[in-house]
């Protein structure tokens, strides 16, 4: 096997694209493809006594996960989707109504497996092959994110110099 970067991703597809219909209302589509990152055993080092900083085996060999022996986590994709409506208001202003769609498919692949063998030299880490992060606190879940909706107004005004003042709120969050 050829030595594998840490987080080498091979094949990264992503696609953008919006549609104006009739000057007001715009739709737009997020397509976003990437392999899995290469998985690779790490133990701590027993001269600094911090964790997984010395791999057990060759870059991107494999760990053994609770989803069953990956060499890689899983290919992640995600499609997002945008939609918006102007209305001219008197003068030059303007104002946008705005969603947003995140994960619109609502996948929920593994982003990352725990690597560390060891958290400090020489205790094992309980974790190891599980979906968390031990390097943050609580050890959060490596999952891709739920759906997310966002609602919001947008309020452009153009003065004499051409400058824009914007207002958005975040209305809506699932």
């Amino acid at each position: 096997m050829d030595l594998a970067i840490l987080l080498a991703r091979p094949h990264q597809i992503k696609i953008a694209g919006n549609y104006m219909i009739k000057g007001n209302w715009n739709l737009g589509l997020n397509i976003n493809m990437t392999s899995g990152k290469p998985l690779t055993p790490m133990a701590a080092n027993p001269n600094y006594d911090s964790e997984g900083e010395i791999p057990v085996a060759a870059r991107g060999t494999g760990i053994q996960t609770v989803d069953g022996f990956k060499t890689r986590t899983p290919f992640e994709s995600a499609i997002d989707f945008q939609t918006s409506y102007s209305f001219r208001l008197s003068g030059a202003r303007k104002l946008t109504l705005l969603a947003d769609i995140f994960n619109l498919l609502n996948e929920r692949r593994v982003l990352s497996y725990d690597q560390n063998t060891q958290l400090t030299y020489p205790n094992t880490n309980p974790d190891f092959g599980k979906p968390v992060n031990s390097l943050l606190g609580g050890t959060p879940p490596q999952f891709q994110a739920p759906i997310n909706i966002r609602i919001g107004v947008d309020r452009k005004s153009t003065r004499l110099n051409s400058s824009h003042i914007t207002i958005s709120y975040a209305v809506f969050c699932l």
